[in-house]
């Protein structure tokens, strides 16, 4: 009796545990956007290349100067202009007096969350803003796909608009 018990809980267990690993929900997705935004203020290029699926394709509008010019990536171009982007502001930081760094501000709002009935797949409706103290303002809207992925919660695809200002964006 006890047996079959034990492997009751057990199966119940690993029921519960299998699921968990295929199934996106809330939680999930918030606990993403956290780790998100805390990769973003810690310029850690790395997390935010795993929070990326393998096949992660972005599609962007990106605004800046007054033209209009559609990008599309793939996970490596992501990562690589993640990186670039950090390895320019440790630059700054460097040739920069000592006490002027310019701060990274980074603000990332959910606006809405839609998960699959299925529960594999969520779209995500954001809205951020990056700014790189008063030179450059990135402002996106966005739509992002997010599925499981071995576990974790990570993005499939991305569509929006970029919107790039301030005097590094050769706006004055």
């Amino acid at each position: 009796m006890r047996l079959v018990i034990l492997l009751l809980i057990l199966a119940g267990v690993g029921t519960y545990y299998w699921k968990d690993r295929r199934e996106i929900s809330e939680t999930k997705i918030e606990r993403y956007v956290r780790a998100h935004v805390d990769a973003m203020q810690r310029r850690d290029a790395e997390t935010l290349c795993r929070q990326l699926a393998p096949d992660f394709q972005g599609r962007y509008l990106q605004v800046a100067g007054g033209s209009l010019v559609p990008q599309t990536l793939d996970r490596e171009q992501a990562c690589a202009n993640m990186r670039e982007f950090f390895e320019l502001k440790t630059e700054m930081d460097r040739t920069l007096p000592a006490g002027s760094q310019f701060s990274i501000g980074y603000a990332f709002n959910l606006d809405r969350i839609e998960i699959s009935e299925d529960r594999k797949q969520a779209v995500v409706q954001a809205r951020s803003r990056l700014t790189l103290a008063n030179l450059l303002v990135i402002d996106s809207t966005t739509t992002d796909t997010l599925r499981m992925h071995d576990g974790k919660v990570v993005m499939e695809a991305s569509e929006g608009r970029i919107r790039m200002s301030g005097r590094a964006a050769g706006r004055r």
